[in-house]
C-alpha cells in the first residue's frame, strides 16, 4: 500500500504501482526506447514481474529509499511510464530522480505535447 495520494494533472495521473499494472508495465518495459536506458533486463514477463514486484515491496519499506509512481494517461487510462526518486544514501540526504515514458501512444506523441 502506498502512502502517497495520486497526483493529478490535466492529462496525467501519478500513483503508486498496483499488481494489476503488470501487463501494461511489461509493454512499457519491452518498448525499445525504454530498454535502451534500462539497467536490468525486463523484456520477459518474468523480468517485468520481478521489476514491478520490487516496487510493490518498496512501498512497504520504512523509510522508503526507492519511491516509484506509475504514470497514467487519463484519456486512454493507460500506463505510459514511471517516475520516482532513488535515495539509497538517505542518511546523507542524497538521491536521484528517475523517469521513463513511452514516446508514442497511438497517434499521440506524449513527449511533444
Amino acid at each position: 500500500m502506498t502512502i502517497f495520494l495520486p497526483i493529478q494533472s490535466a492529462r496525467l495521473t501519478l500513483r503508486g504501482f498496483k499488481e494489476e499494472d503488470l501487463n501494461e508495465m511489461h509493454y512499457y518495459l519491452s518498448y525499445s526506447e525504454v530498454l535502451h536506458f534500462m539497467m536490468q533486463d525486463a523484456t520477459t514477463e518474468e523480468g517485468s514481474n520481478a521489476y514491478i514486484n520490487r516496487f510493490l515491496q518498496f512501498q512497504k519499506d520504512n523509510p522508503r529509499i526507492f519511491v516509484r509512481f506509475a504514470i497514467i494517461e487519463k484519456l486512454s487510462n493507460c500506463l505510459i511510464g514511471e517516475c520516482g526518486l532513488n535515495m539509497p544514501n538517505i542518511q546523507h540526504k542524497e538521491g536521484s530522480l528517475c523517469t521513463g515514458l513511452i514516446k508514442n501512444i497511438g497517434e499521440k506523441d506524449m513527449l511533444l505535447k
